[in-house]
């Protein structure tokens, strides 16, 4: 090989390179952006009225997070077509139940407050904790009732120890439960505790 043919495949290799690097750094900004794209959705919706109320009734913060996202996606405003209300989408019942249990003023148009519903959502997570002590159980509870949850766990089909779901009948829920998981997961890996 001559001089000039060894520098022309030089040259024709450098750029080859330069190309395969330009191409591998086009494709990881695009893979990063459309990682970014995705979780953007993930913000801490009423941050310090979470971090306020879950402090207050002892229950993690990245759940109630989760639960935001799944329940309302953050939508001070949500109404269900089952009628739930609010950030935390709860049953005016239920909610109109948690205010007495809590001592505190109820109204259906405060549910639409986004500290009002955070706190009644976070009276009944920890409710259903106390009862459960399990997240999937609290989780299902929350979505589908704990009458359904208790009737479930005594159900060997459902539960083989009586305080664990393996399976769920309700498909809402069971998507429900793999929904707020799924955001909880996000929440913790974007925002870890400080410390």
């Amino acid at each position: 090989m001559s001089n000039t043919e060894y520098k022309k495949t030089k040259q024709k290799t450098k750029r080859r390179s330069v190309l395969v690097s330009a191409s591998a750094i086009v494709l990881a900004l695009l893979l990063l952006s459309a990682a970014l794209w995705r979780i953007s959705g993930y913000k801490r919706f009423f941050q310090a009225s979470v971090e306020k109320w879950s402090r207050y009734y002892s229950v993690d913060e990245y759940l109630i997070y989760g639960m935001i996202y799944a329940e309302s996606g953050g939508r001070e405003q949500a109404q269900s077509s089952a009628g739930a209300v609010g950030l935390m989408q709860l049953m005016p019942q239920t909610a109109k139940w948690l205010a007495w249990r809590e001592g505190i003023e109820y109204s259906e148009e405060m549910l639409l407050q986004g500290d009002y519903s955070i706190r009644l959502g976070c009276a009944y997570a920890a409710f259903l904790f106390e009862r459960y002590d399990n997240y999937d159980c609290v989780i299902a509870a929350y979505n589908a009732g704990h009458g359904a949850v208790d009737k479930w766990l005594k159900d060997p089909e459902f539960s083989r120890d009586g305080k664990t779901l393996y399976r769920v009948p309700y498909a809402e829920t069971e998507k429900h439960i793999v929904r707020v998981n799924r955001a909880r997961s996000i929440y913790l890996a974007l925002y870890p505790p400080a410390g």
